[in-house]
């Protein structure tokens, strides 16, 4: 992304002294005009270029991982309005009037999950003060480990002779969703092919994501285990099909 950005800059200087350049070196005189106007042009297509950049690149979505450090009802200023009254200036055809708004309560209140991933979220208020408490608020327990998702530029997806997408194999196999973040703050991370397989996911998931509490905030990884009864083979078409996995 740096090289794409510093190449637009470089583009841009380049263009913008070109008409100067062509001054001292061409015989016949250009106007300031016209040195006006190139520097323009070259401005707007180097932005235009620079946003066409990124919006070209295809995005993913990342997980991070930490922990519950602290919860929070909070008292924050009242989010609901109403119009109370207006003020007004002037007369008769140049008369303006701004409505006046007033808040419907002293306050409002938040239900605040404290953490070391993003800092603070909130639980959904109940009602629109958010007197009532949630009941996912009281279940929010300080300590247990917390998942959040985040949006990113994938530029990998750009590159067909990516490291991740050498193996191809092709063959028919079920390939699980990548894992998303619900209830909030919780990610199941092991995941299994075959309904036969005998193993404990619940256990399996609590272990993983407990390790993480730690190793995703000082490594910044991420990890989820597959079990299969696929050969070998379906590790290098899940590594293609994820192309990789995600960035942390």
């Amino acid at each position: 992304m740096t090289s794409i950005i510093w190449t637009t800059i470089g583009f841009t200087v380049f263009a913008a002294f070109m008409p100067l350049i062509l001054k001292m070196v061409l015989p016949h005189k250009i106007t300031t005009q016209e040195i006006i106007l190139s520097i323009v042009g070259s401005v707007v297509v180097s932005l235009i270029v620079l946003i066409l950049n990124f919006v070209t690149i295809p995005t993913n979505i990342e997980i991070w991982h930490g922990q519950v450090t602290e919860k929070k009802r909070e008292r924050v200023s009242c989010s609901h309005q109403y119009k109370c009254g207006e003020t007004c200036s002037g007369t008769g055809s140049n008369r303006i009037c701004t409505p006046n708004y007033c808040d419907e309560h002293s306050y409002d209140i938040d239900w605040a999950v404290y953490n070391t991933v993003d800092r603070r979220s909130t639980i959904p208020r109940v009602d629109r003060r958010g007197m009532t408490m949630p009941s996912r608020w009281d279940a929010v327990i300080v300590g247990e480990p917390y998942s959040r998702e985040f949006l990113y530029r994938d530029y990998l997806q750009l590159n067909e002779h990516s490291l991740f997408n050498q193996g191809k194999v092709e063959a028919d196999y079920d390939i699980p969703n990548y894992p998303r973040v619900y209830d909030f703050y919780r990610a199941n991370l092991a995941l299994r092919t075959h309904t036969s397989t005998q193993i404990n996911l619940e256990d399996w998931n609590n272990s993983i994501r407990e390790r993480l509490e730690d190793w995703g905030q000082r490594h910044q990884v991420n990890l989820i285990i597959v079990f299969t009864e696929y050969n070998r083979n379906y590790f290098e078409w899940l590594k293609h099909q994820w192309n990789g996995g995600r960035k942390k």
